[in-house]
């Protein structure tokens, strides 16, 4: 008896495109480092102003005029330019390493109040230690620039509204960063991505440059350069030690020695960097350093430029912190989380899209502005 078999046709299965689910991410992350790229917008977009109506000669009506102005003022690139006290900016450091203790001091309490118990011997090491790295960044901040000095750069160039500015708003980004790389479940492909787009930018600032004439644009190591070396620098460190700690019973162990590696490495980084500054007078330009100092930077040119000495502490000590803010890699607010579909939020969720589209949408939008004046 022969059997009949009976193919079913192959189902039409519909792709559903997946939902985003706000309380699968840190709301108050991405609300911070969206302020942090707004303002990072609003600096280039003085940065624009100020190089399009200087360099290419164009519209002089009074808006304009008045923009360029306040954006040389706000650069220190005028007689009347807008100075900051050296020792305001030096205090910023110390405000920051600070506010590390207070994120920390907020994380301990909402968690034991979650819990209604008193808290565990492991909580109390936690935030021991996560203050204890706080306030030897401080002494050692201290004691670094007492001795060594504060750097200040060359003929004191640093005290302007910008520089002030910059020194904000780097300290939370990279702080945030340095936080991100310990929330991360992988750090080499974070690398990879950003250090794609990092690659695309000196890419099109190459040919703008060759091609379009456009002198003076070419990023060879910018701010996305140096978060993807900073990054693989992370990504290596938790790498060793996951070798060294392999059982899951080693959890533990292997959280404080990363944390520990990150706080040597951001204090080690921070002591090099002032004292590069001091000696960057008495060394060749063509240094194996250019790529890590900007007193090297004779030879090797970049229109953004992010010193590697400068920058690293920052994101270490937020590495060095991270798990003890988080230690459950949830939000410490989850009652706010509608907030996470605001303007701020989104733009701190797509970071790496604004970093690279922001500059042609700024230029773009000036240039059409100009345009119709």
């Amino acid at each position: 008896m022969s059997q009949v078999v009976v193919e079913n046709s192959p189902k039409k299965t519909k792709r559903v495109r997946k939902k985003f689910d706000p309380t699968s991410r840190i709301w108050e992350l991405d609300f911070l480092r969206g302020f942090c790229i707004l303002l990072m917008c609003v600096d280039h977009l003085f940065v624009d102003v100020y190089t399009m109506y200087r360099n290419w000669g164009t519209s002089e009506k009074s808006f304009f005029a008045n923009f360029y102005h306040a954006a040389a003022r706000y650069m220190g690139y005028s007689s009347d330019k807008v100075l900051v006290p050296l020792e305001t900016m030096q205090i910023c450091e110390y405000v920051f390493l600070w506010l590390i203790i207070l994120l920390v001091t907020i994380s301990f309490i909402v968690k034991i109040a979650k819990a209604k118990t008193k808290p565990t011997k492991s909580q109390v090491i936690d935030y021991s230690l996560a203050m204890a790295f706080a306030v030897l960044s401080c002494v050692a901040m201290v004691i670094v620039n007492n001795t060594v000095g504060y750097a200040d750069g060359t003929a004191n160039s640093r005290h302007t509204a910008r520089d002030f500015i910059h020194q904000i708003v780097l300290w939370f980004f990279f702080l945030l960063c340095g936080i991100g790389c310990r929330l991360s479940k992988n750090n080499f492909k974070r690398f990879l991505q950003i250090a794609i787009c990092a690659g695309l930018i000196s890419l099109f600032t190459y040919l703008a440059e060759v091609v379009l004439k456009m002198s003076g644009v070419l990023v060879l190591y910018g701010v996305l350069h140096m978060l993807a070396t900073a990054v693989l620098v992370y990504a290596v460190i938790e790498l060793i030690w996951k070798l060294i700690f392999k059982k899951p019973e080693q959890d533990e162990k292997r959280k404080y020695a990363i944390s520990i590696t990150c706080f040597i490495f951001g204090v080690a980084f921070y002591f090099l960097n002032q004292y590069l500054w001091q000696i960057s007078d008495s060394l060749p330009a063509n240094d194996w350093l250019a790529w890590f100092h900007e007193g090297f930077c004779d030879v090797f040119q970049s229109s953004d430029y992010f010193k590697l000495c400068e920058s690293l502490p920052m994101i270490m000590f937020g590495a060095a912190v991270g798990p003890f803010i988080y230690p459950e890699k949830k939000s410490l607010f989850p009652e706010l989380q509608p907030i996470n579909k605001g303007v701020f939020c989104f733009m701190g969720r797509h970071t790496l899209w604004v970093v690279l589209i922001h500059q042609l949408v700024l230029s773009g939008s000036l240039f059409l502005i100009d345009l119709a004046c």
